[in-house]
């Protein structure tokens, strides 16, 4: 893998995913989609990588005792899904100005913040330059810094909704703020222990985030028609279901009884992409996953292809190699995630 020189800081024995894993600092660049998933702390996601070309990442995650701070940079097109830390309230500033992606059925743009309800879950599509960060921290400790600052709580100051446009000053102070909380841990993880610059994160950063909260505008999901959703529910599942015997389009909608202009207008409203490039898509990376986790010496190209409906060799390699940038033998090569 060729990632850069980033690495794992103040991490202590417990598992990666333990909610114990208080005094860490992560970043890391990456090549390949299943290494991130797999070195992604505390957060249960499951990314699929819509249109051709190697994925390109990073996550820096800094987790402290009280809250958490992440940065994350996709320059590939992806299905965004999973679940964020549990029992913190997550808070989604776009790193840049010129951001526009979907995010639980909304259009986000650079002046967006966005709130996780507790217990929600990740759903976005998101193309080249994706950039964010993220301010992770308990909802008591907000609503108490609402009464501080004479604030009513989070769920009233949001009245409720998951996004709101704020003010482009306010937003770009955020990202420079975030930008050097996240810069001065990586280059000095010894911070995540100084209450002075814990101070900074739980009273100054979270404060002005509630302020431009208070006067932003809530907006609100975007209202796609029952039917569409009705349709792209139902083909998912059937791909998921299906999608190791390789169906045609034509043999989904048949058996689902809808028309393929009608299935067609969903994919590309909601993923940007024809529902046969969906399925390709799909196919195509859960035969990566599996070339990821195999048994090294017991697994072949040519089982794993078969396995997801591609029966013949080359133009499984050629259609591999256009989707990741590499061949499926090159894959396989790679040490097991």
């Amino acid at each position: 893998m060729n990632s850069d020189s980033g690495g794992l800081y103040q991490l202590t024995d417990r598992s990666p995913h333990s909610a114990s894993n208080a005094g860490l600092v992560f970043s890391k660049g990456f090549d390949d989609l299943e290494d991130l998933l797999v070195s992604t702390r505390q957060w249960d996601l499951d990314f699929l990588q819509l249109k051709q070309g190697r994925f390109v990442g990073r996550i820096t995650q800094v987790i402290a005792s009280s809250w958490q701070l992440s940065h994350a940079r996709f320059d590939s097109t992806l299905r965004q899904e999973g679940l964020p830390p549990t029992g913190l309230r997550n808070i989604v500033i776009p790193a840049s100005s010129c951001q526009d992606f979907t995010w639980r059925r909304h259009r986000i743009s650079g002046n967006s913040i966005m709130l996780f309800p507790l217990g929600s879950e990740l759903e976005s599509i998101t193309g080249p330059g994706f950039e964010v960060y993220i301010l992770a921290v308990p909802e008591a400790h907000l609503d108490q810094l609402c009464s501080g600052l004479g604030l009513p709580g989070i769920q009233a100051l949001t009245a409720t909704a998951e996004v709101v446009q704020c003010d482009p000053a306010e937003v770009q102070e955020l990202r420079q703020m975030l930008h050097g909380c996240v810069h001065h841990l990586v280059r000095s993880p010894q911070l995540i222990h100084q209450p002075s610059f814990s101070s900074v994160v739980e009273f100054d950063l979270c404060a002005r985030v509630l302020f431009a909260l208070a006067r932003g505008l809530a907006v609100q999901p975007e209202d796609a028609p029952r039917r569409q959703l009705y349709v792209l529910k139902a083909a998912e599942a059937f791909i998921k279901a299906h999608a190791h015997k390789a169906p045609t389009i034509h043999q989904i909608c048949q058996q689902l009884c809808i028309s393929e202009r009608t299935v067609r207008s969903a994919f590309h409203r909601r993923y940007g992409v024809s529902p046969k490039a969906f399925l390709m898509a799909y196919r195509l990376s859960h035969a990566r996953r599996q070339l990821r986790n195999h048994d090294l010496g017991s697994t072949t190209v040519q089982d794993v292809a078969t396995a997801w409906g591609f029966w013949h060799m080359g133009q499984f390699a050629h259609d591999y190699k256009a989707m990741f940038g590499e061949l499926p033998s090159k894959t396989l090569s790679r040490p097991p995630t």
